[in-house]
């Protein structure tokens, strides 16, 4: 994170299910640190293949 914006993101762990999480990082690179932005950014992606039964606003409440 870089003056607030997010400038480089990776996320890793065995709960990924074998899915490519590339389209999640790159959704999030340029967006603002802020919850709201975050959740924003998230919308177009289902990340039910990323997280099973896990909200986008508890992933984005980790983040913080």
């Amino acid at each position: 994170v870089d003056r607030g914006i997010i400038k480089c993101v990776a996320v890793s762990g065995d709960y990924f299910h074998g899915q490519d999480r590339t389209s999640m990082e790159t959704q999030l690179m340029g967006v603002r640190y802020k919850p709201e932005d975050l959740l924003a950014a998230l919308r177009p992606i289902e990340t039910d293949p990323f997280f099973t039964d896990f909200s986008k606003e508890a992933f984005v409440d980790l983040l913080y």
